[in-house]
Parts: structure tokens; C-alpha cells; sequence
């Protein structure tokens, strides 16, 4: 079996940094314009001095220390979010190359199974790395044993077996 590095979710940081990326480019848009105001490219006013003229005078008052406190937690939270290690979402399965499946996936293939056994009407499944929770609605006394057999065999490919719950709820017939 060949091993490669199994897929990991995106960083957490990396949302942050479009937001940040965004932010700076409509700064960087206003510099340009302004850019442009100075040269006599454009007509109109200024930007960045109108908004400059606004903290002119500015004091130091009660409010500076929350909003000092409000950045320091907000600073820390961003530097936790960049060392946070990045989740891995993927389990391996049993092949000849890497091969790894999303816990997405995992429950889809569990639901399809589940639907394929007689008597069960619709399935949905939620899945972690190490189980996958199926809900069935069936139509009478079909045993949990069947469904999470047929669970099991499709999911017999993959490296680490996940543990497999089954619940089961009777259509209610009017």
C-alpha cells in the first residue's frame, strides 16, 4: 500500500486571511483613488484626509480602554486560529494507491446501504472518523443486525473499521 499525506481540512486562518485580503484591497482602491484626485486624473474630494480629519483632536477617554482590550482579545484569537492545527476530515481506505474518503462520503455510502435493505424507506447518516450513525424509517419490524450488515459490507474497504449505530423508526400508518 502506497502512503501519502491524507487530505486535511483548510486552515482556519485561511478565512480570516480572505477577509483580511478583501479589506486591504478596498484600502488599496481608496489609495489609488486618491492617488488619482492628487494627479488630477479625476474629479472630486478626498477620501483619506476627510477620514484622517475625523480622529484630529481625538482624546484619549473611558472608551479607550475596552476598545484596547476588545483588539488584544481579537489579536489573540487570530494568532490561535493560525496555530490551530487544521482537522483531518478523510478516512483511509484499504487500496493499492492513497485513497481516502471525506466522512461525508462515508455517510452517503452508509445511507445507500441502509435503503438497500427490504423494508427500509429513506436513511440518513451523520459520520466522524470512527462512526456513522444511521436513522432509517422502515416500513415494519426490519431488524437493526440486517441494516448495519449491509452497512458493514460496504464499508469493508476502509483501513480502519467505524463503529456503526443504527436507529430505526416504523412509518406511521394512517
Amino acid at each position: 500500500m502506497t502512503t501519502a499525506t491524507a487530505p486535511k481540512q483548510a486552515a482556519g486562518a485561511s478565512y480570516l486571511a480572505a477577509l483580511m485580503a478583501v479589506l486591504l484591497i478596498g484600502v488599496g482602491a481608496v489609495g489609488v483613488r486618491d492617488a488619482l484626485l492628487g494627479a488630477g486624473v479625476i474629479d472630486g474630494s478626498a477620501w483619506i484626509p476627510a477620514v484622517l480629519r475625523l480622529f484630529d483632536g481625538l482624546v484619549a477617554g473611558s472608551w479607550l480602554l475596552p476598545v484596547g482590550v476588545v483588539a488584544l482579545v481579537l489579536g489573540l484569537f487570530c494568532v490561535v486560529l493560525a496555530l490551530k492545527p487544521r482537522r483531518r476530515r478523510t478516512v483511509d481506505v484499504d487500496a493499492d494507491s492513497a485513497v481516502y474518503l471525506d466522512v461525508r462520503e462515508v455517510a452517503r455510502i452508509a445511507s445507500a446501504a441502509a435503503e438497500t435493505v427490504s423494508g427500509v424507506l429513506k436513511a440518513n447518516s451523520s459520520a466522524t472518523r470512527r462512526r456513522v450513525a444511521v436513522r432509517c424509517l422502515v416500513t415494519g419490524p426490519v431488524s437493526r443486525e440486517v441494516i448495519e450488515q449491509a452497512i458493514s459490507s460496504e464499508l469493508a474497504a476502509l483501513t480502519h473499521p467505524v463503529r456503526i449505530r443504527v436507529k430505526t423508526r416504523t412509518e406511521a400508518t394512517t
